[in-house]
């Protein structure tokens, strides 16, 4: 038995990102292509074009649109089951991280 084998008896789907222009190896191998990216814009860049739910290409006619215009069956699925946050986290963390150790510092400094 192969490594492909028992990686697709396990269920793992896969183990490179999506997007095409990337094929970057993920960190965690997963089984939901929804989470088969490696980082926010490699999902964000895959998503520019496509439908979110059928994944059909589409030309946007608005930076929001998330669903192709005049599929009703997929913006009505896309309202049963909305997308879940994503583990991948990107520069707000860092941010965050940021402003904690300058608030962190501002503390340390006034109890001195």
């Amino acid at each position: 038995m192969t490594t492909n084998e028992t990686d697709s008896a396990a269920g793992i789907g896969r183990k490179r990102c999506r997007n095409l222009r990337c094929r970057m190896k993920l960190p965690v191998p997963t089984d939901n292509e929804h989470h088969a990216f490696c980082t926010p814009g490699c999902y964000a860049g895959f998503y520019r074009s496509r439908c979110l739910v059928c994944e059909e290409s589409m030309r946007r006619k608005r930076e929001g649109q998330k669903i192709k215009s005049g599929h009703h069956r997929c913006a009505a699925e896309y309202r049963k089951f909305p997308p879940a946050p994503t583990t991948i986290r990107g520069p707000k963390t860092r941010k965050r991280a940021r402003i904690a150790r300058l608030q962190t510092r501002a503390s340390e400094t006034r109890m001195k």
